[in-house]
């Protein structure tokens, strides 16, 4: 990561959020809730997309969903509907 950030070789996750939010067909609410969650949540811990590892993303969603988080508020059913789109990709899906 270091020599990609060297380079200027390295991708802001914040970048794919709308091209993400996009290929998941939401409602126009349910994407603004979901685009908003992701920069203010997801993309200031996984800040580079070249750095999120699978382990590592596993590990912050069963934070959040487990409540250990302080993005953990409210019941966890709307911890769930935060992360639908993440839990539901399939290395991720496995685990939950």
């Amino acid at each position: 990561m270091v020599f990609g950030q060297a380079i200027g070789d390295i991708t802001s996750t914040a970048e794919y959020v709308n091209q993400w939010a996009d290929q998941h067909g939401y409602a126009p609410k349910v994407k603004d809730e979901a685009i908003s969650f992701l920069l203010n949540h997801f993309c200031k811990r996984f800040p580079y997309f070249e750095t999120i590892y699978l382990q590592s993303l596993k590990l912050w969603c069963g934070n959040v969903l487990h409540g250990k988080t302080a993005i953990s508020n409210g019941p966890a059913k709307l911890s769930k509907l935060r992360l639908a789109g993440l839990i539901n990709y399939g290395p991720i899906a496995k685990t939950f």
